[in-house]
């Protein structure tokens, strides 16, 4: 007989299951509130004092005051972005910002009745789980965390059999042939082949390590995956298995269940380390396949394709030389797409940034410039104002169109870089 906790868990999972986007945006803004609440009444405090909700109240121009909440979301976003510089800059980041401006206009665009697709409820998610963290209400951010990943479960599920390991095209191998897409099934002869060529490194999260070795890569996807997880980290990973229907224990809490176990630096977490190289792949790609992640999350790399280092600074001849050499495609965002052309790259990462900044984008993207000191305006929604213009599928945004190969790579890392996106955001592969 199961026990009432189980009845109870798979109750509240079903619920969760059921719930429409906007409820979900609902129940993330209720639990912001219940974690912000209390982080802004102390540093307020610290400041104002007792009487701190009228200090720091917001008067139209006739003189009024606007009503004071302090358990209404807009309220303290507004708060924390009004006294910013005074207060809240000491112990947030910059990134925090702008998960404030975010999560405003998502709260606005629900309260006027504005209905959310997945995606966009995903980023919302995303951003109230970030801004939980960042302010220490761990216990608002699991609950965030855990609609978040009922969603994107969901969302798989949704998605057509043949199209959910759509893996990035990551760069050849002496061959001359692409590597093989990677999904959670066992690895055929052509993967094998490919890893047991020892790559000289590869791409984690958009992160490129130097290749050590297979149970190296197996164990930094293990503490990569279980630093975004670690709620319901183990409760998950005993799917992991090497052939179907093995009981094989591969990742655990108690090395005893495991039969040459290795201590990784996630707290308390170990993995089998006898393994094969093959094996160290397979169950790698397993593994993100069981928390959503997709195959091109994990890319290597040959001697010929280990990435140039890319930065939001003017290009230098290596950097453009290599672009000139046509790539095959480029990553952004962790999404794959294959190469037209410099300016249609830039027009994709132009697009892409201001989905993400709606709020200020305007405001800063006219700070990206060929050469120091230059007034060519770039970016802008006044299209006389632009030399060549060519409008986006941004709403009233226009960008510069004759420009170089070269110029649209060293134009896209600045504009990643002033909305403070790492340089690993965008990828370029070649053949």
């Amino acid at each position: 007989m199961r026990s009432p906790t189980c009845r109870s868990t798979k109750s509240e999972r079903f619920k969760s299951m059921s719930l429409t986007n906007d409820e979900r945006v609902y129940k993330a803004i209720k639990l912001l509130v219940e974690g912000l609440a209390p982080f802004v009444d102390r540093m307020c405090r610290a400041r104002f004092g007792d009487n701190w909700p009228d200090a720091v109240q917001r008067t139209n121009q006739g003189g009024s005051s606007h009503k004071v909440n302090p358990r209404d979301l807009l309220f303290l976003l507004n708060v924390m972005l009004d006294k910013w510089k005074q207060i809240f800059s000491k112990g947030l980041s910059p990134k925090d910002r702008n998960y404030i401006f975010e999560l405003r206009s998502v709260r606005n665009s629900l309260f006027h009745i504005e209905r959310f697709s997945t995606d966009d409820t995903l980023r919302a998610l995303d951003s109230a789980k970030l801004l939980l963290k960042a302010v220490a209400a761990d216990n608002q951010a699991t609950q965030v965390d855990e609609l978040y990943q009922d969603l994107l479960r969901q969302k798989f599920d949704q998605q057509p059999q043949g199209t959910r390991h759509q893996a990035a095209v990551a760069p050849s191998n002496d061959d001359g042939a692409k590597l093989t897409d990677y999904s959670n099934k066992p690895l055929d002869s052509g993967v094998g082949k490919v890893v047991g060529k020892r790559p000289i490194g590869y791409t984690l999260f958009g992160d490129y390590k130097p290749w050590r070795s297979g149970i190296g890569m197996w164990v930094d996807v293990v503490e990569q995956v279980y630093s975004r997880h670690k709620h319901d980290f183990l409760g998950r990973v005993d799917k992991l298995r090497l052939t179907p229907g093995s009981r094989r224990v591969l990742i655990s809490g108690n090395p005893q269940s495991i039969n040459r176990s290795k201590r990784t630096r996630a707290p308390g977490i170990y993995i089998e380390y006898s393994l094969t190289q093959t094996e160290c792949v397979n169950l790698a790609y397993q593994l993100l396949d069981l928390f959503g992640y997709p195959p091109s999350d994990l890319l290597f790399n040959d001697d010929r394709a280990k990435q140039p280092a890319y930065s939001g600074k003017p290009a230098n001849p290596d950097v453009s030389r290599g672009v000139d050499d046509q790539p095959i495609g480029y990553t952004l965002f962790g999404v794959y797409k294959p190469w037209r052309s410099g300016i249609g790259m830039w027009v994709d990462v132009v697009e892409q940034v201001y989905s993400r900044h709606k709020h200020d984008f305007l405001g800063r993207a006219d700070k990206p410039r060929l050469t120091p000191g230059s007034r060519r305006v770039l970016i802008s929604s006044d299209r006389q104002s632009i030399n060549r213009s060519k409008r986006t599928k941004a709403p009233g945004i226009y960008i510069e169109y004759s420009l170089t190969q070269a110029e649209c790579v060293k134009l896209a890392y600045q504009l990643l870089e002033l909305f403070e996106h790492p340089a690993f955001d965008l990828v370029f592969h070649w053949d």
